[in-house]
């Protein structure tokens, strides 16, 4: 899991209608990677179909699974529960 955050600066009220904002960090959306034993990283996609054809050889069994159990791939549970599975392929 990588989180990041990003700094945002103050802005100047430049009317009367607009007021001014404070500097704030605002934390961006985590992105999530697997690692291999190689250790390294590929992010894991968004869609379920870009995640299928990481597997090419288990893509069946993956998206049963996914199905079968109702996974989200954009919560970080769920993508608890299907890296766990990935382990036992």
């Amino acid at each position: 899991k990588k989180e990041s955050v990003k700094y945002v600066e103050s802005k100047d009220a430049f009317n009367r209608y607009v007021s001014e904002r404070p500097a704030e960090f605002v934390r961006n959306k985590s992105e999530f990677y697997l690692v291999n034993n190689d250790f390294l990283g590929k992010k894991i996609p968004s869609r379920r179909k870009e995640l299928l054809n990481l597997f090419p050889d288990d893509q069946d069994e993956i998206l049963e699974f996914i199905k079968k159990n109702k996974i989200s791939i954009s919560k970080e549970a769920d993508l608890i529960k299907l890296v766990r599975y990935l382990n036992t392929l």
